[in-house]
């Protein structure tokens, strides 16, 4: 399935070039980041998300209602990725089977980099993959784009396998 080429005006930012949908995008997901991060810091909700995600047993026997909590930590997973869906199809002109995998591959590089688990991680760790395989693209060749993150990846799996922000495991710690 083929669109046409996003219309609209460019801008000019350090030597980039970005479509005004681009740049609506980019403070979308500024915009999420810091309400994600509100959530998580300010309201009841976010402590029973924190709870959760740590101990699901304590946060239960604390009379969180963990069941609720996971239900709506699906629902907030579905609102963003609903958010980037659209994202991709109002900046994608064509669209394969394989688009999905290659957007993949850069999410569990995201991943990796930040820890798995770690909601700032992930989000750290999205920007540094997006921001460091798009300069590559840029300065050096489009087709070099996959081997950074590709790269980024190895090195951190080699270097800190749980990521930047990954706790280390709970046994070692009380070892310590």
């Amino acid at each position: 399935m083929s669109f046409a080429a996003q219309a609209g005006h460019e801008l000019q930012f350090l030597g980039f070039t970005l479509t005004e949908l681009q740049v609506a995008f980019i403070c979308i997901a500024a915009v999420l980041m810091l309400a994600f991060h509100l959530l998580l810091t300010m309201t009841t909700l976010g402590r029973a998300l924190r709870a959760t995600a740590g101990n699901r047993t304590l946060a239960r026997a604390c009379g969180i209602r963990t069941g609720r909590v996971v239900d709506f930590t699906w629902f907030v997973t579905g609102m963003m990725c609903g958010v980037a869906g659209m994202a991709l199809a109002a900046t994608t002109v064509a669209f394969d089977f394989n688009l999905g995998s290659l957007f993949l591959f850069y999410m569990v590089a995201g991943l990796l980099l930040g820890g798995a688990g770690q909601p700032y991680g992930a989000m750290l760790g999205a920007v540094v993959i997006g921001i460091s395989s798009q300069i590559a693209a840029f300065y050096v060749n489009p087709l070099f784009s996959d081997v950074v993150a590709f790269g980024i990846m190895v090195v951190i799996l080699l270097v800190r396998p749980r990521g930047i922000f990954g706790l280390a495991d709970a046994s070692s710690s009380l070892e310590a």
